[in-house]
């Protein structure tokens, strides 16, 4: 099933088919990796400081005593919000990132927050031929765009004009 946000999005006069890419940023990003998964009118995807939208996507945690304390803080987290907001369980991102079938992905993470690089490449071990992961210098959460516009704006218009070759 779409996203309904995207589903209203594609379907504007004046998107062409095949030539559809998503950008997202946090909670966005993790969306758009998701949409992707569910929807093949989606050609690429960006997405910025993506850490996770349900424990299965957090295989990146870490083992020992602090691993199993932040899993189980999670897992109360995620089984009340699906409680009370009563809404279907989202299909877990490394595996929106296999039902994308290869199209290109690029996650951008900050290197200030512990998190993002190392949830990133978890992603990317799902599809490794065809994710990218840019780790942002000095950034932090969602802010690879205001650390260093002119980087920021080249990894992506390089990657976005890489992913839409004939």
């Amino acid at each position: 099933e779409h996203v309904p946000f995207y589903r209203e999005q594609l379907e504007q006069s004046g998107v062409r088919a095949g030539k559809i890419a998503v950008l997202g940023e946090s909670m966005g990003g993790e969306q758009a990796l998701a949409a992707a998964g569910s929807d093949p009118r989606i050609r690429a995807v960006v997405a910025e400081g993506a850490t996770g939208q349900q424990l299965a996507d957090h295989g990146w945690l870490p083992g020992g005593t602090e691993g199993a304390l932040q899993r189980g803080m999670e897992w109360v987290m995620y089984s009340a919000a699906g409680l009370i907001s009563g809404a279907p369980r989202p299909m877990s991102i490394p595996d929106a990132v296999r039902a994308a079938g290869g199209r290109p992905t690029l996650i951008i993470a900050g290197v200030a927050v512990a998190d993002e690089p190392v949830a990133a490449r978890w992603f990317r071990a799902a599809s490794p031929a065809t994710v990218q992961v840019w780790v942002v210098p000095h950034a932090g959460h969602t802010q690879g765009l205001a650390t260093d516009p002119r980087a920021w704006e080249a990894h992506v218009i390089s990657f976005l004009s890489a992913a839409f070759q004939p």
